[in-house]
């Protein structure tokens, strides 16, 4: 069911916030509520990395983590309120396991993921239309892919508040870099005229090269593929057994959905999670010539923008070692994985 029981008067005590990028005291009405909202809450059970977070050892975080780093980074750049709102809520329509949505329902898109493309429908859906009301805001005035939120939302591989984010918190996590390290990049970051740079060389490398490495060894690596495909048809044969429903994968959390899947007894289902959970035995590498699975992936590195000398300039532009290594990441992404199954022993 939809998430609809959010108090008529949420709690309006100020919110403190601990975040890699400061601490940060919330005091805006129209925040408190939406930061308190059922829909917010439910995604601290909503991994960032899907599956991938439950069958392996990759350190990870969940899209409530992620929602809030947006938040305050834009809130910390002193960007709008209209704009650090559609940065609170920009993930909120995330499905169970993530970016799962995407395959369950045959998702192609080079732009938009399918949590984008029913974002509205879900805060319409929920109490979040309600809140927003209540404090004076349209849905439609909040809503995150809308040109005029620069600071929010921009076109691979330009930085954003989003890339910023889940860049920074993701090499953190996989002890890529430190506290000290993302200090230093705030520092030298900034943002004017619809445009995100660094002032320093050396910091838009740390964090383009820390992009890459998630590319290469979290978002895409041959394990994630095939953990994502397998859930995706685990969650579609769940579906057309009434095992669950569709507001189980909009409205549910990750470990309910993966309880209901475990406990189901259905042999398909069984034998794609046996699969899921024991992946490190079975991918072998494939060839184009002979393989059981071929994935092309979305290119997610950046190519940040560095003010040298009052001239913004592509890091790609200012160092060569970069745009090697970017175009060979990047060629690499979209050529995809070809993977092999091995048999079991």
């Amino acid at each position: 069911m939809p998430i609809m029981n959010a108090q008529k008067s949420m709690r309006t005590a100020p919110v403190q916030l601990e975040t890699p990028y400061g601490t940060f005291e919330i005091k805006e009405p129209v925040l408190i509520d939406l930061i308190n909202s059922p829909s917010m809450q439910r995604l601290k059970y909503i991994n960032q990395y899907g599956i991938t977070a439950y069958a392996t050892d990759i350190a990870s975080f969940s899209r409530y983590d992620h929602s809030i780093g947006v938040f305050v980074l834009l809130r910390k750049f002193n960007i709008p309120l209209h704009e650090q709102i559609a940065g609170l809520l920009h993930d909120v329509s995330h499905t169970v396991f993530s970016h799962i949505g995407d395959l369950i329902f045959n998702h192609v898109s080079e732009k938009n993921s399918y949590q984008d493309d029913i974002h509205e429908w879900f805060i319409q859906k929920t109490e979040l239309a309600e809140i927003l009301a209540r404090h004076g805001f349209l849905v439609k005035d909040i809503l995150h892919k809308q040109k005029k939120f620069q600071a929010l939302e921009q076109d691979l591989p330009h930085l954003c508040a989003d890339r910023l984010e889940y860049n920074i918190r993701g090499a953190l996590v996989e002890k890529h870099i430190n506290q000290d390290d993302v200090d230093a990049l705030l520092q030298a970051l900034q943002f004017a005229d619809g445009k995100w740079f660094f002032t320093e060389v050396d910091q838009a490398k740390k964090l383009a090269f820390a992009s890459l490495y998630l590319q290469q060894f979290v978002y895409t690596s041959p394990a994630n593929c095939l953990m994502n495909f397998w859930t995706g048809q685990a969650l579609r044969r769940a579906l057309a057994i009434d095992l669950i429903s569709m507001d189980d994968i909009h409205f549910s959390v990750d470990d309910r959905v993966l309880e209901k899947l475990k406990k189901s007894n259905d042999h398909i289902i069984m034998d794609l999670l046996d699969k899921i959970f024991n992946q490190q035995h079975l991918i072998g590498k494939g060839t184009f010539d002979a393989h059981d699975f071929h994935f092309a992936l979305k290119f997610r590195g950046i190519n940040p923008f560095v003010l040298v000398k009052n001239k913004l300039q592509l890091l790609t532009e200012l160092d060569e070692g970069y745009l090697i290594y970017f175009q060979k990441v990047k060629t690499c992404t979209r050529e995809g994985w070809y993977i092999s199954l091995k048999s079991k022993t």
